[in-house]
């Protein structure tokens, strides 16, 4: 709980969203508590005429600006007024400048605005000729319950759903981050064993996973499609779809080039950044940045990223010379069978 501090503002732009509120009074006081949770950044005016209120918090209509602005049905002391924002609600208690004058509405303007119902837990009534107007404060109160439970019942809707998609993309960058680990550390640890021929038998063991990963990354472009996440689908679909047409369009179907060193450098390349690159994701997805990952995340793709770039080029290349030779031997081919049947 904390006490909210008085502040002056001249602002008179009211938005047109208020939250829901409820209202009572006492002999001596007028209780106003707004429904909005997690209330910040808030404006408040208290003067013996009128109320202002503004602030940022989740009410009916989800997170908003809210905005309360009215004069009161009567006036109240210049002092002694307080109010408290706590974790779901905004509460007001305003000192009655009469004592046990009966206040018949709270606004001056407006005998039953749309946004306010009575609280009748906290209603007094002075005599017995006000007890119908108790029994219809009452019964707005029960209707105003129903309306309540609606909202805190699409908030929990809301968090659950919220909860589910930061579970599943925290799954998700983990295992590709697990997958690109074990390509990154096995190409290392055979270069390390031998320098020179390190690239032999390696895409036995990195291809399968390899083809795994940039399969599962097309996820990576329809996250946004679907709102899972807040970017946009061309950068992804570029890296996604140019690296899989160098994967399964061009090393994949050619066996004779898996042992090439070209090869296993572009995956130690695409590794490299992954193995930086999906951690950062999980850990923003928590809130829970690391500043030596976010560091490596936005600095090491500078030379890594051309590298990558300049073996990709180098894959599309020898696919044209691969055609080009296979063309030439099949037409030496042709050469020879027609000299020999002459």
């Amino acid at each position: 709980m904390r006490k909210g501090k008085m502040v002056k503002d001249g602002s008179n732009n009211v938005p047109s969203l208020r939250p829901t509120s409820i209202w009572g009074q006492d002999r001596k006081f007028i209780y106003l508590t707004l429904n909005l949770t997690d209330a910040k950044y808030a404006t408040v005016r208290i003067r013996p005429d009128s109320l202002f209120f503004k602030a940022n918090g989740i009410g009916a209509n989800g997170k908003h600006d809210y905005c309360l602005d009215f004069e009161f049905y009567k006036p109240l002391q210049p002092t002694g007024n307080t109010y408290k924002i706590l974790g779901r609600t905004v509460e007001f208690k305003l000192l009655k400048d009469k004592v046990g004058e009966h206040w018949q509405q709270l606004c001056k303007d407006q005998p039953k605005p749309s946004w306010l119902k009575v609280d009748f837990d906290k209603f007094f009534v002075e005599d017995e000729e006000d007890e119908e107007e108790t029994d219809n404060a009452k019964s707005e109160v029960d209707k105003v319950i129903p309306q309540l439970v609606d909202a805190e019942v699409q908030k929990l809707q809301q968090q659950v759903l919220g909860q589910i998609k930061v579970g599943y993309l925290v799954f998700y960058n983990l295992l590709q981050a697990v997958c690109f680990s074990i390509i990154t550390g096995t190409i290392l640890s055979r270069i390390i064993a031998d320098p020179y021929d390190f690239h032999v038998g390696t895409y036995d063991i990195t291809g399968s996973y390899m083809k795994f990963c940039q399969a599962l990354a097309v996820l990576e472009v329809i996250h946004p499609l679907l709102g899972i996440v807040k970017s946009g689908v061309l950068t992804p679909a570029i890296q996604v779809f140019g690296r899989n047409m160098v994967l399964f369009m061009i090393i994949s179907p050619q066996e004779s080039i898996h042992g090439e060193k070209i090869v296993i450098l572009l995956f130690l390349a695409w590794s490299l950044i992954e193995v930086i690159r999906y951690p950062q994701y999980a850990l923003s997805v928590i809130n829970y940045p690391i500043r030596i990952i976010t560091w490596l995340r936005y600095t090491a793709w500078i030379p890594l990223y051309p590298v990558g770039f300049y073996l990709e080029g180098g894959m599309y290349m020898y696919k044209h010379m691969f055609k080009q030779r296979t063309k030439h031997l099949k037409n030496i081919s042709g050469t020879s069978t027609s000299k020999k049947k002459s």
